[in-house]
């Protein structure tokens, strides 16, 4: 995995972003190579009304550990052709959320093309995160032969507008990580997702 330092604006290095290095397995960095898996929005969601009123920014920045994002890797080509699935539970401050945990949950579906959360499971992994002190992220999966972008089944899905979701591609050899934000089912916006 290559690591790229980032300088910010006064010539000072900020945290590392994780870059992908050929045949090495690793993640995208949020917004490579559109042209290889379809145009995506990259603009920032525009804030929801709520009878006239705003509502609170979208977080802006996601960060992800490096070991859990290989172990999704690993995780997702292990159920393939099935689609992998789980929920992402971490701390969230000032538009910037922070992945702490990665649960993985049974698709209870046993489908390559949908997935369904086991309930039990679910509720078992919202109770730790309120033990530990987290919050509800949002939730994962893998597209085992499809792009890592939301199908309509995804959007049509995606009830917690205040949710991160992560797409896992394992299409096409290697694979490629992206956090969405989709608002109203309808409109979906790539988050800023940083590996670390």
């Amino acid at each position: 995995m290559a690591i790229e330092e980032n300088e910010n604006q006064n010539g000072k290095q900020d945290e590392r972003q994780a870059a992908p290095a050929k045949g090495e397995g690793g993640a995208e960095p949020a917004g490579a190579n559109e042209n290889q898996r379809g145009k995506q929005d990259d603009g920032q969601a525009a804030p929801a009304t709520n009878e006239g009123r705003a509502e609170p920014a979208r977080a802006n920045i996601v960060w992800l550990k490096l070991p859990d994002y290989l172990a999704m890797v690993r995780h997702a080509r292990e159920l393939a052709p099935i689609e992998d699935c789980g929920l992402l539970a971490g701390t969230e401050e000032g538009g910037v959320r922070t992945v702490e945990k990665v649960f993985y949950l049974t698709n209870v579906d046993h489908s390559a093309e949908h997935f369904a959360l086991d309930p039990a499971e679910q509720f078992a992994a919202v109770k730790e995160m309120r033990a530990a002190g987290w919050k509800l992220l949002g939730n994962w999966h893998s597209h085992p032969a499809s792009p890592s972008r939301p199908s309509e089944e995804d959007k049509r899905l995606a009830f917690d507008s205040k949710a991160s979701y992560f797409i896992l591609s394992l299409n096409g050899g290697e694979p490629v990580l992206n956090s969405f934000h989709i608002e109203k089912q309808t409109r979906v916006s790539k988050e800023d997702l940083r590996i670390r």
